[in-house]
């Protein structure tokens, strides 16, 4: 393990040294590592600077190859929120991704660019104890990160801040140059200097909700000679929060809808539909939910539905 950690190293020593010729220079980068919903989100906001010697137009992200494996998007954005395209390009040292950004504009040598890019990941956010009491409501989940960006530019000074539901309720954090903030419900840490190594970041914290991920998605749309439009949408549906510590009791789950809620366990799912569908129906691969209810509500788009 510690002779592939520093092969991982010393790759990434190479990589650096050769991009000193022609190559970017990240002068400040910010991570925000979002963990109130359901999925992990990461925004960098990177200000990137060319040194020279000649102009350039791309960019590349890289993603560590030990969370590689969650990661389901990537996108890019300038800082007006203008996406910008981005590609898989590669697997880079210690089975890393590398992402190739094309740049809106070509940057001069001399010039600066700021950009932000977002990743979003499933299964980073472990349950911890990993099963509960049917009656708990006190779901906790485990996230763990490196404390320092992994990129193949030289960084000259970075950021973190983990954004929770709740900073009161946190069983275990990383210490190290952390500040709470109470009114954000977030922790900061930094500004850290320096290149590329290996520290842990781990935050053990109460999370109020299911966490939910869809492995398969099916359509299927019926047009009718009469004019009319069928359409059936079938969803493999998973719960990746703490699983059932015992049996299963109806009577207990039926009580639970008149208190408050279990966190892990998932019991309503929101669609959108045109407002002039009709004919609702649904079931599950045992036949008709009897026990389930559909109703009809207007809601307010809402942004953060991670």
């Amino acid at each position: 393990m510690e002779g592939q950690r520093l092969l991982f190293l010393i790759l990434i020593a190479m990589l650096s040294y050769c991009a000193q010729e022609a190559n970017f220079e990240i002068a400040s980068l910010k991570r925000e590592i979002h963990l109130k919903g359901k999925y992990a989100r990461i925004v960098h906001e990177i200000t990137m600077q060319n040194p020279g010697p000649r102009k350039l137009r791309q960019f590349y992200h890289m993603v560590h190859g030990d969370y590689a494996k969650n990661l389901f998007e990537v996108l890019a954005f300038t800082r007006g929120f203008v996406e910008i395209p981005i590609s898989f390009e590669k697997i880079g040292p210690g089975n890393s991704s590398v992402y190739k950004v094309e740049l809106p504009y070509t940057v001069e040598v001399g010039g600066k660019l700021e950009i932000e890019i977002l990743e979003l990941y499933t299964n980073r956010l472990l349950p911890k104890p990993e099963k509960l009491p049917l009656s708990s409501d006190e779901q906790k989940v485990e996230f763990v990160d490196n404390l320092y960006a992994l990129s193949q530019y030289p960084i000259t000074t970075q950021t973190v801040v983990v954004l929770l539901p709740s900073i009161n309720n946190l069983e275990y954090y990383t210490e190290k140059d952390a500040t709470k903030d109470a009114k954000t419900s977030s922790i900061h840490y930094g500004p850290l200097t320096g290149g590329y190594k290996e520290e842990e970041l781990r935050i053990h914290y109460e999370h109020p909700t299911p966490l939910i991920t869809f492995p398969k998605v099916e359509r299927q749309i019926l047009l009718s000679h009469l004019g009319s439009i069928a359409v059936d949408e079938h969803y493999e549906l998973k719960n990746d929060a703490a699983g059932l510590d015992g049996e299963f009791n109806r009577l207990k789950y039926n009580m639970l809808s008149n208190n408050k809620q279990a966190g892990h366990i998932f019991r309503r799912l929101n669609t959108q539909l045109p407002r002039r569908a009709f004919g609702l129906y649904y079931g599950d691969v045992i036949g008709n939910v009897s026990t389930s209810l559909a109703t009809r509500e207007v809601l307010e788009f809402a942004l953060n539905w991670l």
